[in-house]
């Protein structure tokens, strides 16, 4: 009932320009389904299907401004707006059953009735330990099972626990742990048959939604240990028509639905001004997009090479020979070190107090990056002159960037051969 009071409906109402259910219950709320639309589509033949993916309505595009409402207080409600972009609607005849639940499920008495157990299986009651330790009667409120059948059930269960369960081994255990997590995979292409963006999705049995807010990511590079995609720099997809088509990825194998749909993505607003430099959009995303990429690279080698002469700092107590040689080398690096970060990110002590610095690669880089989204107007003159500062930034600072890594591996190769421990990275 998804939060719907057991309550009679007074009355209903349909919002036709969105598709919107509107319930009433005459009580102190209504409900809204966002674009029942989809519920129109099921018939015998297509519920029988493996999937189904529902038409898409047309996804409006528009500057968003973030907020929300002012706080009136416990008694005020604000029910959320549906998501911005293109929703998506699936539906799936039957999710995937994991290992541990197959096995769960077979170690069950067979004599107990397979319908009750889903119903409680639903109700968050998976297995015969957690079904027993609850009373019977709030099983049966919580379920609505009537109190004959369950006492049967439980029965038949407490009859079951008393025997043996087979033991799967060890090997079939570990294949439990270590199943992947099963999605539907949704691959949205433009006009021109090119890959816009994938979506990742629930593969959860019955009617699910899911939400794309209209942009495309340009990829750059992210650390193998980053737990979230933080490589990507976003942009606004253009106006037009778009195909979405619906896989499944069940233990490592990627399977078409062939389920395929077409929508629309409009602009519910032009802007005033064109922009003059839009020829140059394009090119100018793939160029920051690889520029970044560069920078990142070499961020990540620098960030690693500074963690080692950290560490050259601390193992100088270990050296048995060339001490003055080497304290003065690795002091040396970390002078290097710190005349860089300058360079790469500006003075920390002008930043604590807000002081004006000089232009920096990062400072540079985010003004040719970070001030044309979400506007739908686009890079100006200004940020790709930013991006050319960067570029030339860039530039300057790779060979003086090699010559220090260069320097930090020598270093620490001298350190080992003096007794320092070996570092690992």
């Amino acid at each position: 009932s998804s939060g719907l009071p057991t309550i009679p409906v007074r009355d209903l109402a349909i919002q036709k320009r969105e598709n919107d259910l509107v319930l009433a219950t005459f009580g102190r709320s209504f409900y809204v389904l966002d674009d029942y639309s989809p519920l129109r589509e099921i018939n015998e033949e297509s519920i029988g299907k493996e999937a189904i993916l529902f038409a898409p309505k047309k996804a409006l595009q528009y500057n968003r401004i973030n907020g929300g409402t002012r706080s009136s207080g416990g008694a005020t409600f604000n029910a959320k707006n549906p998501p911005y972009g293109a929703i998506f609607t699936y539906y799936l005849k039957e999710g995937h059953t994991s290992k541990r639940a197959k096995r769960q499920k077979a170690e069950m008495s067979e004599k107990a009735d397979r319908s009750l157990l889903e119903k409680l299986n639903k109700a968050g009651y998976k297995t015969t330990n957690k079904i027993l330790e609850e009373e019977i009667d709030v099983l049966a409120k919580k379920t609505k099972i009537e109190l004959k059948k369950l006492k049967k059930l439980v029965k038949i269960l407490e009859d079951q626990k008393t025997k043996d369960i087979p033991f799967p081994g060890w090997e079939a255990l570990d294949d439990e742990l270590n199943e992947s997590k099963p999605e539907v995979v949704l691959v949205i292409k433009n006009s021109d048959g090119k890959t816009v963006t994938q979506l990742s999705a629930p593969y959860k049995k019955g009617i699910n939604r899911v939400s794309w807010e209209l942009n495309t990511k340009l990829t750059t590079a992210v650390k193998a240990s980053a737990k979230r995609d933080y490589s990507s720099i976003q942009k606004m997809v253009s106006p037009g028509i778009y195909t979405v088509s619906m896989f499944k990825r069940v233990e490592g194998v990627l399977t078409d639905l062939e389920q395929n749909q077409q929508f629309e993505v409009e602009r519910i607003r032009k802007n005033t001004l064109s922009n003059p430099m839009a020829s140059k959009h394009e090119a100018y995303y793939n160029s920051i997009a690889e520029l970044t990429k560069k920078v990142n690279v070499y961020q990540n080698k620098f960030d690693k090479a500074n963690t080692r002469v950290k560490a050259y700092q601390k193992n100088l107590n270990y050296i048995n020979n060339q001490r003055a040689s080497l304290t003065k080398e690795v002091y040396e690096l970390v002078a290097t070190m710190n005349s860089l970060e300058r360079e790469i990110g500006g003075s920390p002590s002008k930043e604590e107090i807000g002081e004006k610095d000089n232009v920096s690669l990062f400072s540079s880089l985010y003004s040719s990056r970070g001030g044309w989204y979400p506007n739908s107007y686009g890079p100006t003159e200004l940020h790709m002159k930013s991006f050319n500062v960067a570029t030339e930034l860039f530039q300057r600072l790779k060979p003086k960037i090699d010559t220090y890594l260069e320097k930090v591996n020598a270093v620490g190769k001298k350190m080992e051969v003096a007794g320092a421990p070996i570092l690992l990275d």
